[in-house]
């Protein structure tokens, strides 16, 4: 609901206020009347604003004044107004009058000319029906009709554009997102019902959503949507949205103030940032914090998903810029028993391979394992992983796999969320086909969208193992696969796994890295960190022991700072304790 309010109204329609006053009491009253299409009425009107129309036993018509005073100063022109009308409309029994104004009382008498005016009326056998200020500010008005009110009394023309666009925005993110498993014509489950109590009864205004790729962060967002309360906001943003420079063209043009006043008297408003990682690779972070302010200050919840990497550094934001305590919602793969469990429900074989079963004890890697279950049913986790890109992106058509590609390169380089169609330069026909598979979204006017982040990571992936196959020496791998943070994160991914084969190649890789003198300081220290973070760093160090403890050990001082600096963790236990927990409670 939007509080009528007439400096605003004033402001806004500065030109001719009484001509819009008119127009807003004439949407008005057709609304009341249910007059969809109008009422008839002649240019210059005499003494009403259109013809008197037929409302049961009463004729009416309807006049609006837009008075800068007291309505006591115009009591002559009303007079004037209500034998006009008598005059020229015989039949009228009932005129409504809609003004801006009130009338004033004096020690609580009903204001003489107000009398005098109604007297007249009743002489002329007219019922003189007040819609002053009051008026204005009831449930017809700014509930009923509240697209009216927006109008008139939002700075910003278009908030309920904006807000319709929000949720067709937010029903085409989640949509393409799925909730279960399909599996020989059943529905495998997966039990959330813990997370999705903690986060609806968390007391704490935000939220941190945490967990790996494929967990089903998103999903729980989108069961949790698709349960609010039908008079709920709920809106859904990626976090790449807001690479802008004011808050104002992440709301399409409509201030922060108008949005939240848009959402005054709702219960429970809450957004979501969805893969809020990207959030570090903002250059300008300001839009994003006067966002997240905005709605804490105004009662709204913040809900983050996010990987567990990155946790910590949005966890900082929260604690150090916006000085409140959050709730931490951790989506972790399935444990053994629970996927043994599922298994013997749904009668589909568990893979020997050790390290395929931690794979598919994820929910999005157990989706494409049971999909193509007869055939993965008998292979390893190199086998698996390396039949995902050809079932899913490849599919079949090298083009397919070209378009894909250089459509996730470019959106990490721009850093944009949306890439318009202008820019894709691509076979529509294979753009249509990635649509269909559920691989890209599409969002007019914006443009197209990668639907889920772990298949531009396999995109990434691919592109970073092409890379090091094809340069000679590291400087011009990392120089070719650019620095920003997607590229990081595949990059971590790609050398954890690389370690994991103890493949001689990438030792001389991370050796040529670590020493030479050509590479940015980034890629030194990402080389560090993805080494100490990964799964399987024994096989560095052991192999690189000598150079560790060269040196007067310059190498692993190296280490033993990027551990404190990228590899800590925030200590939540400690909020209550320090007054957080409950501070926007």
């Amino acid at each position: 609901m939007i509080k009528p309010d007439w400096n605003i109204f004033k402001s806004k329609f500065s030109d001719n206020p009484q001509f819009h006053f008119e127009w807003l009491c004439y949407l008005l009253f057709c609304n009341e009347h249910g007059k969809t299409t109008g009422v008839f009425r002649y240019k210059n009107q005499s003494a009403i604003e259109t013809a008197p129309i037929v409302d049961g036993e009463d004729t009416v018509g309807w006049q609006a004044k837009f008075y800068g005073s007291a309505l006591s100063d115009h009591k002559d022109d009303i007079l004037k107004m209500l034998n006009r009308a008598k005059r020229d409309y015989p039949n009228i029994t009932k005129i409504v009058f809609y003004t801006n104004s009130e009338w004033g009382q004096y020690r609580g008498k009903e204001p003489s000319g107000k009398k005098e005016i109604e007297e007249e009326a009743n002489r002329l056998s007219i019922t003189i029906e007040w819609r002053c200020g009051s008026y204005f500010e009831s449930p017809f008005v700014v509930d009923e009709n509240k697209k009216v009110c927006s109008h008139f009394f939002v700075e910003s023309d278009n908030i309920f554009d904006l807000l319709n666009t929000l949720v067709s925005h937010t029903d085409r993110l989640l949509n393409k997102i799925s909730e279960s498993i399909d599996f020989n014509g059943r529905t495998v489950e997966i039990d959330r019902s813990n997370e999705l109590s903690s986060i609806n009864t968390s007391a704490n205004r935000a939220a941190i959503i945490s967990g790996e790729g494929g967990t089903g962060k998103t999903a729980l967002i989108k069961s949790l949507y698709k349960n609010r309360d039908p008079h709920s906001a709920f809106y859904v943003f990626k976090a790449t949205e807001f690479q802008s420079n004011k808050v104002e063209e992440i709301l399409s043009g409509v201030s922060l103030d108008d949005f939240l006043a848009a959402h005054l008297g709702v219960d429970e408003k809450i957004v979501v940032i969805d893969s809020a990682e990207h959030l570090l690779s903002l250059e300008n972070t300001d839009p994003f914090r006067e966002f997240v302010a905005g709605l804490l200050e105004s009662g709204w919840k913040v809900w983050l998903t996010t990987r567990n990497n990155y946790l910590n550094d949005l966890a900082f934001q929260f604690i150090e810029v916006y000085q409140c305590g959050y709730e931490t919602i951790s989506l972790t793969p399935l444990k053994l028993k629970e996927l043994s469990e599922l298994a013997d429900e749904y009668n589909f074989d568990l893979p020997t391979d050790q390290k395929l079963i931690a794979l598919i004890s994820v929910p999005m890697y157990l989706k494409e394992y049971l999909r193509h279950y007869t055939e993965n049913r008998s292979l390893d986790y190199f086998g698996f992983k390396n039949s995902l890109w050809p079932r899913v992106i490849l599919n079949g058509n090298p083009e397919r796999e070209r378009v894909f590609i250089n459509f996730c390169i470019h959106r990490t380089n721009s850093g944009r969320f949306f890439i318009p169609m202008d820019e894709t330069s691509s076979n529509q026909t294979v753009i249509d086909s990635l649509i269909s598979d559920g691989i890209l979204g599409y969002e007019s006017p914006h443009g197209y969208f990668v639907t889920h982040d772990l298949y531009e990571e396999w995109a990434l992936e691919k592109r970073l193992e092409s890379s090091f196959l094809g340069c000679a020496i590291s400087s011009d791998f990392f120089d070719e696969i650019g620095k920003s943070l997607p590229v990081r994160r595949a990059f971590r991914k790609w050398l954890s796994e690389k370690l994991s084969q103890e493949d001689e190649e990438i030792l001389s890789f991370i050796s040529e890295s670590l020493t030479s003198n050509s590479i940015e300081k980034i890629w030194l220290d990402e080389t560090i960190v993805a080494i100490l973070l990964s799964d399987h760093p024994g096989f560095f160090f052991n192999s690189y022991k000598d150079r560790l403890l060269g040196d007067h050990c310059s190498l692993l001082k190296k280490v033993c700072l990027l551990i404190r600096i990228g590899c800590k963790e925030v200590n939540t236990d400690i909020f209550e304790k320090i007054g957080l927990k409950n501070t926007l409670v």
